[in-house]
């Protein structure tokens, strides 16, 4: 008897961790091919955007409520890289409920078929891969999220200083040209002064001379 219970536990205990797991999140990357979209990686408004026309695609496409699909953050690769947490939805079909892991595979099966729903999207059309991670606890996703949204807060920083150093380079050394072309213009003008009163001397002279040609043949 003293067995049997172990095992009662046992097989409890695996039920509630099974149970556990599938209410956990599942996080799935989408691979963008659309070049347009990676203005996203750059710009805040661009991003926000994006990860809307996402979350609406899959959420239609999945048919669970918008509220089930997150957007964790876009990143660099063949394309743009999306993050997306899916979290289980509770009877949203007439199948009733469904796991994060069930709402992953789906949208892998659905990513896979260029014929279903997603691929109708403003989004979804651009998707040319899928990948599932696994799930994903509700803690470490928002640590995720926060830490990727920072890092893309200080790239956003770095890039706007490098383009306000750029800036402030283009402005030297524009300035240098203008100098420089200032500075020609004015040894062009002095030379042409210089010619100016160079050919007026040797007119002088010339007219003096003839002058004096003139005389000498009158005495």
């Amino acid at each position: 008897r003293g067995m049997m219970n172990r095992v009662a536990r046992l097989e409890e205990a695996v039920a509630d961790s099974a149970e556990q797991a599938s209410a956990l999140p599942y996080c799935v990357r989408l691979c963008l091919a659309a070049a347009a979209y990676k203005e996203a990686l750059e710009d805040a408004t661009a991003r926000a955007t994006v990860a809307g026309q996402i979350q609406h695609d899959v959420a239609l496409a999945l048919q669970v409520d918008k509220s089930n699909v997150e957007v964790l953050s876009f990143s660099r690769g063949d394309g743009v890289n999306v993050e997306l947490k899916l979290t289980g939805s509770v009877g949203s079909r007439r199948d009733g409920d469904r796991s994060g892991k069930a709402l992953a595979q789906e949208l892998l099966e659905k990513a896979q078929d260029t014929r279903s729903a997603l691929h109708q999207g403003i989004a979804g059309r651009h998707i040319t891969a899928a990948e599932m991670h696994g799930a994903v606890a509700e803690g470490a996703a928002r640590a995720l999220k926060t830490s990727i949204l920072e890092a893309q807060r200080a790239h956003t920083l770095a890039s706007q200083d490098l383009a306000r150093v750029t800036d402030r380079s283009n402005a030297a050394a524009a300035k240098q040209r203008a100098e420089a072309e200032a500075h020609q213009a004015r040894g062009a003008d002095l030379l042409g002064e210089s010619d100016a009163r160079l050919k007026a001397a040797e007119a002088a002279h010339r007219e003096a001379m003839a002058r004096a040609i003139e005389k000498e043949r009158s005495l």
